[in-house]
């Protein structure tokens, strides 16, 4: 995560004193070894649902800009 050793100590020994920019940080890494050992069960439960709701944005966008290049081909050969 990018801490060195103290600051990674003090979140080991006072895990009440966490910041949420660590969650965080640790969640990201969590979703790239998620990633990379394509095991998505590896992320925390709340990244995974952020994760799948992006996802759903992403091919909702591309139906809809496939449907509309894909209706210009037909009613361009109609």
């Amino acid at each position: 995560m990018g801490l060195s050793l103290r600051p990674y100590q003090q979140l080991e020994l006072k895990p009440d004193k966490i910041k949420r920019r660590h969650v965080r940080l640790a969640e990201s890494v969590a979703l790239d070894i998620a990633i990379d050992r394509k095991n998505p069960e590896l992320a925390p439960v709340n990244v995974r649902k952020k994760a799948i709701e992006l996802t759903r944005l992403i091919i909702a966008k591309n139906l809809q800009q496939n449907a509309l290049k894909l209706a210009d081909i037909l009613l361009d050969q109609g």
